[in-house]
C-alpha cells in the first residue's frame, strides 16, 4: 500500500454526507491531514490560508461550483496550479468527461465513487504523474491518449450466435412453437423483437 500519511487534501462539495464519506476514505487510506469545504468560495477561503497535496472537487455546487473553481486554480500564476485535482460528478455522460479534460482536472470519478475507485485515481496521480501542458487554451496534466473504443472481448450478434448454434446442432428451428412476442399484450408487445 502506497503511503499516504505525509499528503495533505481538501474535500469540496456541498453534500455534507459525501464530503464526510470521502474524508472517511481518505483516512482509510492514510491520509491524516483532510480538510472540508463546502462550496468553491469556502474552498479558496482555505485554500488561502493552507496547502493541499490533493484536491478532490465536486461539480455541481452552489455559489462557485467545481468547474468554475477548477478554472481559478488551473493558472500557471496560480501557486496551487499544479496540485493534482480529481473531480467527482453524479452525471456520466462523455460531454462531462470531455469538460473535465479541457478544464485540467487529473481524473474524474462517477458518484457515488467506491474507496477503491478513489484509491486507484489517486494512486495513478502520485505515482504516474503526467507532465503539465501549457497552451493558448489549455493548463493542465498532459491528457491520457484517446483510445479506440474497440470491446476487449468482441461481442458476437445475435445472428453470429443463432448461425453458430444451427450449424452445430445446437438449436433447431421449429415454426409450430409459438414466439415469445405472441405472449405478450399491451405497450409491452411493441417492443417484443
Amino acid at each position: 500500500m502506497y503511503d499516504m500519511s505525509d499528503l495533505r487534501a481538501l474535500v469540496v462539495d456541498d453534500n455534507v454526507h459525501m464530503c464526510r464519506l470521502i474524508r472517511a476514505m481518505l483516512g482509510g487510506f492514510g491520509i491524516r491531514e483532510v480538510m472540508e469545504a463546502n462550496d468553491g468560495a469556502d474552498a479558496i477561503e482555505r485554500l488561502n490560508t493552507n496547502s493541499v497535496d490533493l484536491l478532490i472537487i465536486d461539480w455541481e455546487m452552489p455559489v462557485l461550483d467545481g468547474s468554475q473553481l477548477v478554472r481559478l486554480i488551473r493558472k500557471p500564476d496560480h501557486p496551487l496550479a499544479y496540485v493534482p485535482i480529481i473531480m467527482i460528478t453524479g452525471y456520466s455522460t462523455e460531454a462531462r468527461a470531455r469538460e473535465a479534460m479541457r478544464l485540467g482536472v487529473n481524473d474524474i470519478l462517477l458518484k457515488p465513487c467506491s474507496s477503491k475507485a478513489l484509491y486507484q485515481r489517486i494512486i495513478d496521480t502520485f505515482i504516474n504523474p503526467r507532465p503539465f501542458l501549457k497552451t493558448d487554451d489549455y493548463f493542465g496534466p498532459k491528457p491520457r491518449l484517446e483510445i479506440e473504443k474497440k470491446p476487449a472481448f468482441p461481442t458476437p450478434s445475435l445472428e453470429d450466435l443463432t448461425s453458430s448454434a444451427l450449424d452445430s446442432g445446437e438449436l433447431t428451428l421449429d415454426d409450430n412453437l409459438p414466439s415469445v412476442a405472441d405472449d405478450l399484450t399491451g405497450p409491452a408487445k411493441d417492443f417484443a423483437i
